[in-house]
């Protein structure tokens, strides 16, 4: 079986653990705000249970009564309004 350089290649290959981000790329000119998804914080919570366990990195959406819960929530509705 001969051997095929470009599956070496393309298994080698690795993408940067960075995102390349151009000079323009949330000029309010080219991207209008409303375009923009709001992003979630991370925060992560370990749960315990039946020997289990789980991490959930957005627990702290499930408090209704938080400011910063109901600003995220009012972000996302108008992004996807």
């Amino acid at each position: 079986m001969s051997s095929n350089p470009n599956l070496k290649v393309a298994s080698s290959y690795r993408p940067s653990a960075t995102p390349i981000e151009y000079e323009n790329d949330r000029h309010p000119s080219l991207v209008p705000e409303e375009l923009i998804p709001p992003v979630a914080r991370v925060e992560p919570r370990v749960h315990d249970l039946h020997g289990e366990t789980r991490i959930d990195d957005y627990f702290w959406l499930r408090d209704r009564n938080d400011p910063e819960v109901l600003a995220y929530l009012e972000a996302e509705n108008r992004y996807t309004g």
